[in-house]
């Protein structure tokens, strides 16, 4: 395996730098949503979103997530029964009334795995994802536009690895790596107030590192994950809902769980969602959790 040294992109910006100045943007935009809140915006329905799917209707307003994810018994190509968490940040830009923009941004994971290679207990951390990868999408509305109730929309994305993966041996991961992304999506909205969801995205992972759950020898894979989701109408501040999650690695891996939800939204431009996944296969995680907060500016 190749190792990593200075923390750095192909351009030679630290990545730190990068992840530093994504933070700072982020405080420099609380006080606005803050306001926001304060004064009773309006608010915008389509920033209110799922944990896993994505939506087929684009957002009116600049919003951002803060997020923070835990699992329990991920598998990895040289690594087992990872458990640990990550926590990253989520911006979502409009540029048109049916096109926007998205930069997903992992910051840290920090957690503890057994490395297959003589089954040593090791710590997994770094400046990181492990799956996502610091990523820009491209999305795009096609049809729902005079307001139906059904709604189809793709998405492009582009993804690097934002830094490396340091554990107890020799070994990083995450030291090189880049995928591609490609995702259609179908939004149905029902009279009742409630929500489905169709989301399936396909990610071809280039030279990626030690992430391969099918193969030990194939840095190279394709990642399918399909997602069925049901959102329930609004109860006061409160919204369930459910999701139903897979993930394949051809040849190898079949990852299916389901996740319930519950969305709480005590204002216009702020929402906090939470909700636990429970594996339904061998390879899925044995369970996991993950919360999100919402910030529409």
């Amino acid at each position: 395996m190749k190792q990593s040294g200075r923390l750095e992109n192909r351009s030679g910006i630290p990545m730190r730098s990068i992840i530093l100045s994504c933070l700072l943007l982020s405080c420099l935009m609380v006080p606005e949503a803050v306001h926001a809140v304060e004064e009773g915006a309006e608010g915008d329905a389509t920033f209110e979103r799922p944990l896993i799917a994505r939506p087929a209707t684009t957002t009116r307003k600049l919003n951002m997530d803060v997020y923070g994810t835990y699992v329990d018994g991920l598998a990895l190509q040289e690594a087992k029964d990872f458990r640990g968490w990550t926590v990253g940040l989520d911006f979502t830009l409009p540029i048109s009334r049916w096109m926007q923009l998205r930069l997903l941004m992992p910051v840290r994971t920090e957690g503890k795995a057994v490395i297959t290679a003589g089954d040593i207990d090791s710590d997994i951390k770094g400046w990181s994802g492990i799956f996502d990868f610091g990523t820009l999408f491209f999305e795009h509305q096609l049809t729902g536009r005079d307001g139906g109730p059904g709604r189809f929309a793709y998405s492009l994305g582009l993804g690097w690895r934002t830094g490396v993966l340091e554990t107890d041996t020799p070994d990083k991961y995450n030291h090189q790596g880049r995928n591609a992304l490609l995702g259609v999506r179908y939004e149905r909205r029902f009279s009742g107030g409630s929500t489905a969801l169709l989301d399936a995205q396909y990610r071809y992972y280039e030279v990626s590192d030690d992430l391969n759950p099918a193969s030990l020898h194939h840095d190279t894979f394709n990642f399918i994950r399909l997602t069925g989701t049901w959102m329930g109408p609004r109860r006061g501040v409160f919204r369930p809902a459910v999701e139903l999650n897979s993930e394949f690695v051809p040849k190898g891996y079949i990852a299916l769980s389901i996740v319930p939800e519950v969305f709480f939204r005590p204002a216009n431009a702020f929402e906090i969602k939470v909700g636990v996944a429970a594996g339904l296969t061998s390879d899925a995680p044995d369970w996991g959790t993950e919360m999100r907060a919402t910030i529409l500016f």
